[in-house]
């Protein structure tokens, strides 16, 4: 689906962090980084323990420039939420980012 087909479902009051997800996905994809970033946010205000909604945060984070440190705490948080959830794909998955960073940041 497109931005704007998204949007328009925002507007029409079918908010979810699913749809917020899919959003920040949309606009992963165009690098709108900032845009990603909010539905990513928003997708978590809905729903704190959607773990891809941490993972994908952080990624946007990182492409958008935000240091380090704000990054490896958003793959922490994401990595806690994933763990409690039981979505071992995401572990593993932000278990690398988590050591890439430290590997990159002498941490």
């Amino acid at each position: 689906m497109d931005i704007e087909a998204l949007e328009r479902m925002l507007e029409q009051g079918r908010e979810s962090a699913m749809l917020r997800f899919t959003l920040g996905n949309a606009c992963f994809r165009e690098e709108r980084w900032d845009e990603a970033i909010s539905h990513y946010q928003r997708a978590l205000t809905l729903d704190p323990a959607y773990s891809a909604a941490w993972q994908s945060l952080g990624d946007a984070r990182a492409r958008a420039g935000v240091p380090d440190d704000e990054v490896r705490q958003t793959y922490a948080d994401g990595l806690d939420a994933a763990r409690e959830r039981g979505d071992m794909q995401v572990v593993k998955v932000l278990e690398a980012r988590l050591r890439k960073i430290d590997r990159r940041t002498g941490g």
